[in-house]
């Protein structure tokens, strides 16, 4: 009934690490997704082969396994699924520049990408994304505007020359995501992230910040930086622009208008956004769509033998989840998620 013991969906890091993890480990599986960009030699690990077509639909099947279907219409099952759809499909919008036509908005993931010189163009958010966005379009448009809601924008540490004074590795030490102990502990201890009260873990996942690298960079650029504003409304101009209503420090509002939008404005994962996955399946993930999901230690979802991980793990197990600091640590424990699913439990992993 079931050729595949697992079907995993996505083949950026995540995707591809489980796969290798999983083949590792002897079960039989397939790898569904589109063939990653090249990156840096050896950052890859072999893979089964992978199959470029698009999975439209995941769905039960049978008593306790799924049925994946592609593209083309063909249909294969397994017991167990894992997606690994990576951020695009939880890209966030704010809800005062949502309804602009597509094009005049565009969101930091899809690559803004003016044909030729432009004119004026809009950035909003303060983070890495937004600043590498902002950098990119000054070298073609007349004018970058940057709209931050933070009063100031913060950049990451430079890592100092040399090693470290011991007293000085204590008080802040130094990890993936930043200097700290607050990052140090959400990218070494995804595990003990998810056992913080929710409300608790939003508060110690650290804010956007930009990379230490990139500020000499924006602070040269010449770029408008509008802090302490919030875009409240958007509005198309007959003459094919954006009128954007801000409310500034102390609650005043002004306007201004611009050629383009460029939402820098991040990921919210969500259930409801996973849109291949049917309505039985929906259903058994909770009762708010636009929240994100809830996930077991081995990032089990409340639907038995479907698992996600990737950026959409990120609210449970920490910003680990959102880059690739997080590959090997969610590969390990989907993949010992998948051998018990599937009672093929190592000895030591129960």
């Amino acid at each position: 009934m079931y050729p595949y013991d697992v079907i995993v969906v996505g083949a950026g890091p995540y995707g591809r690490s489980i796969a290798a993890r999983a083949g590792a480990a002897g079960l039989d599986l397939r790898l569904f997704g589109r063939p990653p960009r090249p990156g840096p030699r050896g950052s890859v690990p072999p893979v089964p082969p992978l199959d470029d077509r698009t999975v439209t639909a995941v769905r039960p099947y049978g008593p306790r396994g799924f049925e994946v279907v592609t593209e083309d219409g063909e249909s294969v099952r397994a017991r167990t699924v894992a997606l690994a759809v990576g951020a695009r499909p939880f890209a966030h919008v704010p809800d005062p520049v949502r309804h602009l036509a597509p094009h005049l908005l565009t969101h930091s993931s899809e690559r803004y990408a003016p044909a030729g010189a432009c004119g004026d163009v809009t950035v909003i958010g303060g983070g890495r994304a937004a600043l590498e966005t902002a950098l990119r379009l000054a070298e073609h448009a007349t004018r970058v505007r940057l709209i931050v809601r933070a009063p100031a924008l913060a950049w990451a540490a430079p890592p100092p020359p040399g090693a470290r004074p011991l007293p000085q590795r204590l008080r802040s030490p130094r990890g993936v995501l930043g200097d700290g102990w607050r990052n140090w502990f959400c990218a070494r201890h995804p595990a003990l992230f998810r056992r913080l009260p929710a409300g608790l873990r939003s508060r110690t996942a650290p804010g956007a910040a930009g990379a230490w690298w990139l500020r000499e960079a924006v602070e040269g650029a010449g770029l408008d930086v509008l802090v302490r504003h919030e875009v409240t409304h958007a509005a198309a101009t007959a003459r094919g622009r954006v009128r954007l209503t801000l409310t500034g420090p102390l609650g005043a509002a002004t306007s201004l208008e611009t050629d383009h939008v460029v939402a820098a404005t991040g990921y919210r994962p969500a259930t409801a956004r996973i849109t291949l996955l049917s309505m039985p399946v929906h259903r058994r993930l909770g009762p708010a769509p636009e929240a994100p999901p809830w996930l077991s230690p081995r990032f089990e979802s409340p639907h038995p033998g479907l698992f996600l991980t990737g950026p959409v793990a990120a609210p449970a197990f920490g910003p680990a989840l959102r880059c690739v600091q997080g590959v090997g640590f969610a590969a390990e424990r989907v993949v010992e998620g998948v051998e018990r699913r599937v009672g093929r439990t190592r000895p030591g992993t129960g």
